[in-house]
């Protein structure tokens, strides 16, 4: 955009950029005029941070009851899509990319002085969330000479739900006090006041965290030409934490109903990889499919209590479905063959290196699919130190990276493959009471 060096007055100015999405034609031509590369590319990149905390700090509370809620609630969906039409050679390639990291935190710190009158004592937190992450490279159009589709969806999500009473937060009750005077006579204990401190409860304590979250990652290619080339790559990090804890602290909390302590864990996650290469001589599919998942849910008791019913509860659901598929059809069988074999380079990639000792003997051991699994895997880990939630870090996906299963069987490592699926998964559920401390229940109104 090119301005003038002077504007009237009266004149107004609007600058404006406008692009297009979809699939273009090529623009490079041959000799005849007719289109000779055809590309359609797409890249999307969506970062969601949603923090929604509720906190009693550096306070002091006197009042009948407290209720701290904090709610989050986030649908994140990034979408590529891209493919060709028709060329010599024909180049489709959709990248998603899926950063997301939310937090609902509802807490009494331990600096903060809550003296209660009675009434309900509630410290809950909630989430719910949905997230898409699509990278879609189909092309409807053949290529002359060569096609290749790429669809990548990669998303590195991060959750953290939690409901904390933390480790020295002062949780008082205040007595009800009355005075009442004695009848009047000579003797002098007579006209004393009595006091009589009637015992404060409060009418129910409910630490609560839950968490529902689906997601969905899906890469999707085709391609078609004289040879026809589709990688695809659906790559999920996800990890949540899911929290109720009453910390630890001096004195006994007095509830005349339930005291109850529950984190609930509901987490849907499906992945999908799909290859689909037609060439005419020659066709390649390669999918990938990889998680990498950790997932803590844990409800825990640390203080003294006495109330009608104690519940201490966790529970966790949790559901994962992989699926990879990649599918080529290449040119028909010749009726005769020769009797040469092609010298092919299969192996080199283990030759590399000339047995040198700068060679690790972990990686001269890895197989093909390990080693692209690592990269892959270490691309992510750069972007996991960035979502700060759910447990995700840099080091700890390294660590699962170094841990997981190699991709190998009783013949040796597998270093060509159509379709891989690789699933690394820790789930944690836990419902804690802490030693040392006194529990009684069954000590409502009724008793």
């Amino acid at each position: 955009v090119v301005l003038p060096d002077t504007i009237g007055g009266n004149a107004s100015l609007q600058i404006s950029a406008a692009f297009t999405p979809g699939v273009q034609s090529g623009n490079g031509s041959g000799k005849d005029g007719s289109n000779t590369v055809s590309v359609g590319a797409s890249v999307a990149v969506g970062v969601l941070i949603n923090k929604s905390d509720a906190h009693v700090k550096n306070a002091k509370i006197e009042s009948k009851g407290l209720v701290i809620n904090a709610e989050e609630k986030s649908e994140h969906e990034v979408v590529a899509k891209a493919g060709y039409s028709e060329g010599d050679v024909g180049i489709g390639g959709a990248i998603a990319v899926n950063v997301s990291s939310v937090r609902a935190d509802a807490r009494i710190d331990k600096a903060a002085s809550v003296t209660l009158t009675g009434g309900d004592l509630k410290v809950t937190a909630n989430g719910e969330n949905k997230f898409t992450t699509t990278g879609d490279a189909k092309g409807d159009e053949k290529a002359k000479n060569m096609g290749v589709g790429a669809g990548i969806a990669v998303a590195v999500t991060g959750t953290e739900v939690k409901a904390v009473i933390e480790d020295n937060a002062k949780i008082a009750l205040k007595e009800n006090a009355s005075a009442e005077s004695g009848t009047s006579g000579s003797d002098s204990t007579e006209g004393q006041a009595q006091d009589n401190k009637e015992e404060t409860k409060l009418d129910s304590v409910d630490v609560t965290a839950e968490l529902k979250e689906e997601q969905t990652v899906s890469s999707v290619a085709g391609s078609a030409g004289g040879v026809s080339i589709t990688p695809v790559l659906s790559l999920m990090v996800s990890g949540t934490e899911t929290e109720a804890r009453v910390g630890k602290g001096d004195g006994t909390i007095l509830t005349d109903g339930n005291f109850n302590v529950k984190a609930v864990s509901d987490l849907s996650r499906q992945m999908a990889a799909n290859a689909a290469a037609a060439g005419s001589s020659c066709g390649v599919g390669g999918s990938f499919s990889i998680s990498i998942l950790h997932d803590k849910t844990e409800s825990r008791l640390s203080r003294n209590v006495k109330a009608k019913n104690v519940n201490v509860n966790t529970t966790a659901k949790n559901t994962h479905k992989s699926t990879s598929r990649a599918s080529a059809n290449g040119a028909a069988p010749a009726s005769s063959s020769s009797g040469d074999k092609s010298g092919g380079s299969g192996g080199d990639s283990d030759s590399e290196g000339d047995g040198s000792s700068s060679d690790k003997d972990s990686d001269k051991n890895k197989s093909g699919v390990d080693k692209q699994t690592d990269g892959m895997l270490g691309g992510a880990g750069k972007l996991a130190g960035h979502v700060g939630a759910g447990g995700l870090s840099t080091s700890q996906l390294k660590k699962d990276s170094d841990n997981k299963q190699s991709a190998s069987t009783s013949e040796g490592g597998i270093d060509i493959a159509a379709a891989i699926a690789v699933n690394v998964q820790s789930i944690e559920a836990k419902a804690v009471i802490d030693d040392g401390i006194s529990v009684e229940a069954g000590a409502g109104k009724d008793d």
